[in-house]
């Protein structure tokens, strides 16, 4: 991909300010503007979606997947891949035709974002790390993935599940919204250098 296309994409898909954000991020300063989100995974208005599944499977990945996803994602290195199942961080995705498409984590324990880190109840998840494969974007498939989460997630017994929201992402808030997803409070997480690690609160919205 030349810069030229790869600035077009960034702007296209109203990602210029994330760009900034990783930018300043790759110097040691970070200032992340996010959202913390509810979503309910039972309900009704999250429709099952309708591109067409025919090849698709969904199921959990291990350490053989790390290693492919490593080759094939963009800062997805593989021993971060692998710390996080040693962790019991959970990986889920779509393989299509024994292809990995997309993937996204599933954390029991706590949320683990470095922001807004605490523990679950039990009927609680968080869910992170959603990506798709360059040659399987722009065809739907964060919908389809996130609907075959919230079934499986249904039958390990859990009920709700937080997301952090990135406001520089302008496709996942408005993703978020299609899932009908709450958006409970507005937040910042300021680090400096690691010497300076904070988060503030910015606003609580009206449930």
């Amino acid at each position: 991909m030349t810069i030229l296309k790869k600035i077009q994409d960034i702007i296209c898909f109203g990602l210029l300010l994330n760009e900034i954000r990783y930018l300043f991020i790759s110097i040691g300063i970070e200032i992340s503007p996010f959202y913390w989100t509810l979503e309910d995974i039972n309900d009704p208005k999250v429709l099952e979606p309708k591109h067409n599944s025919t090849g698709y499977m969904s199921e959990f990945f291990g350490p053989a997947e790390m290693k492919q996803i490593a080759k094939l994602a963009k800062n997805h290195p593989e021993d971060m891949l692998l710390s996080r199942l040693k962790e019991g961080k959970l990986c889920y995705g779509l393989k299509y035709n024994g292809q990995i498409a997309s993937f996204c984590w599933f954390d029991l324990d706590e949320c683990n974002y470095k922001g807004h880190r605490h523990p679950l109840a039990k009927d609680e998840a968080y869910i992170f790390g959603g990506y798709t494969m360059k040659h399987f974007r722009g065809i739907n498939l964060a919908p389809s993935l996130r609907y075959n989460s919230y079934n499986v997630l249904k039958k390990m017994g859990k009920t709700r599940l937080f997301s952090v929201t990135q406001m520089t992402n302008t496709p996942a808030i408005k993703f978020k919204r299609k899932l009908n997803a709450t958006f409970l409070w507005m937040g910042v997480y300021v680090n400096v250098f690691n010497k300076i690690s904070r988060t503030f609160i910015i606003r609580s919205f009206d449930l």
